[in-house]
């Protein structure tokens, strides 16, 4: 399992608070680094809302997203 299906499972909505109780000790480079943000603001949290880095159907199968 890789890095994405990883943050997938265990939820990107904590990484993602994570990331911006830090916002201020980040970084530029870090802070440039924004696609969890951009992911997260989409209300894509990984497998419990039905899509993340993925898209997942009914039974939790990962499909890529296009």
């Amino acid at each position: 399992m890789g890095p994405f299906a990883v943050g997938d499972l265990a939820g990107l909505d904590v990484g993602w608070r994570n990331r911006k109780s830090r916002l201020d000790r980040l970084s530029p480079r870090e802070k440039a680094n924004d696609i969890l943000d951009k992911i997260c603001e989409l209300g894509r949290y990984g497998q419990k809302t039905g899509a993340g880095f993925y898209k997942y159907d009914e039974k939790r199968n990962a499909h890529a997203i296009r």
